[in-house]
């Protein structure tokens, strides 16, 4: 849902934020569990803008287990 959201909002041309629910572990960016590409949740921010998001190869095709193992969807 967040995925077309984004997408609908970057077509029309209006500024979206998105808040990305990763499951964290250390909170700190140690584990790498909560990162989508090469931004990670818990350190850059779990709210990140539309443009950003749409840029990356995981959002809205994958997502993470709760051992953060990479799963497509």
């Amino acid at each position: 849902m967040m995925y077309k959201t984004v997408q609908m909002a970057n077509k029309k041309g209006i500024f979206v934020q998105a808040s990305l629910e990763r499951m964290m572990k250390c909170g700190v960016g140690i584990c790498g569990s909560c990162c989508v590409n090469d931004d990670l949740a818990c350190r850059d921010g779990t709210v990140f803008d539309g443009d950003h998001l749409s840029q990356k190869s995981e959002f809205g095709h994958s997502h993470r287990t709760k051992s953060g193992i990479l799963e497509e969807i």
